[in-house]
């Protein structure tokens, strides 16, 4: 482990190569009640380092909602060649406020389905009962998602 995750502790949420939203039982349960999103919950195992299973309650979160909102003239992206509407890469993200319902706090967006955005208040719900494992990526910023 690194020098900043000492020992084998798992975050709330489980970064992986597979695009998937991995929560433990105490962000799932943040999620029902705090998000008033669709989500499905999957009950998952987790593996350590040395192969043996994971203490505790861990689900695949996968969010239903999901909103056509994406400003293309102010966001940067690559799409498919053969699927224009698909992006491959977003580095810098800004939304339609209008094409969102006004109570969506958690929602895929359309063009690129592993992409979750989390609005305001519900990232400061988050914060303020300690989920770990969770990075943001402020409207408008440059970033590398593929």
């Amino acid at each position: 482990m690194d020098e900043e995750h000492r020992g084998l502790n798992v975050p709330d949420l489980v970064a992986n190569t597979l695009h998937l939203c991995i929560v433990s039982g105490r962000l799932k349960a943040m999620l029902e009640q705090e998000s008033g999103a669709n989500i499905e919950f999957l009950p998952a195992a987790l593996a350590n380092h040395k192969g043996r299973r994971v203490t505790g309650e861990y689900f695949i979160a996968n969010v239903l909602d999901t909103y056509d909102c994406v400003d293309r003239d102010k966001s940067d992206f690559d799409t498919f060649a053969s699927k224009p509407d698909e992006f491959t890469g977003l580095f810098r993200l800004n939304l339609r406020e209008d094409q969102i319902p006004a109570n969506a706090k958690l929602f895929r967006i359309k063009p690129m389905g592993t992409v979750l955005i989390v609005r305001e208040d519900l990232r400061a719900a988050l914060e303020a009962k300690g989920m770990t494992g969770v990075n943001y990526i402020a409207m408008g910023r440059r970033c590398s998602i593929y």
